[in-house]
């Protein structure tokens, strides 16, 4: 994917504003840039991979590292966008497959997660995803003022639809589009007027400010 948009910075002449950053393995350690120097920040698909890389931390405790950097790098002003799996999504609940290879790890406890996982020879569960509440307290805690959660449709990776999950009446009224399965949506609809559709969709896109 950062090959893909090295190359796509190049052919539109953005290759001095556009950074692809890669840290392998991701274990929290500094953004490869200067303080103040970023107007955004993108980590699509990245979060849930930090804590795989160290096992002496907690995972979320990494993550909360990776977002700290995120903040000292941007420039006043400036954003994070941040894009990850919905720890209690419905695919969770119906068993699709966690990000180990395994299913219904992100919705059981961490530890009876990681039993399952040393289980099957995986070593412990570390790739942690979380809920509505538990990604906007992660991202308040980093340092972030301003947050705002949208959805995206079909999913994260290739976006055609974005939904707001802030807002229940904007949900309600943006959630039956091209996109989605009619029956998803009136089930999402439906568990908006109590305010469970924000953990029941699939993934998370986040839109955040210091």
């Amino acid at each position: 994917t950062l090959e893909f948009l090295a190359l796509r910075a190049r052919d539109e002449g953005l290759s001095q504003r556009i950074i692809p950053v890669r840290i392998d393995p991701l274990e929290g350690r500094s953004l490869p840039l200067e303080s103040g120097s970023a107007d955004l920040v993108v980590l699509n698909g990245v979060l849930e991979w930090v804590g795989p890389a160290r096992v002496d931390s907690d995972p979320v405790a990494l993550q909360r590292r990776v977002l700290q950097d995120v903040v000292r790098v941007l420039r006043p002003g400036g954003q994070l966008y941040l894009s990850i799996e919905s720890r209690f999504s419905l695919a969770a609940w119906l068993g699709a497959t966690d990000h180990p290879g395994t299913r219904f790890t992100s919705v059981l406890p961490r530890l009876v997660a990681s039993m399952v996982t040393r289980r099957k020879g995986l070593g412990p569960y570390r790739t942690y995803t979380h809920s509505y509440g538990a990604l906007r307290s992660l991202v308040k805690s980093a340092g972030f003022k301003e947050i705002s959660f949208f959805s995206p449709f079909p999913d994260y990776r290739f976006p055609r639809l974005v939904v707001p999950l802030d807002d229940a009446r904007a949900f309600r009224w943006t959630i039956d589009r091209p996109g989605v399965s009619h029956r998803f949506a009136q089930l999402l609809r439906a568990s908006s007027r109590v305010g469970l559709h924000r953990d029941l969709v699939a993934h998370f896109s986040v839109v955040a400010r210091p």
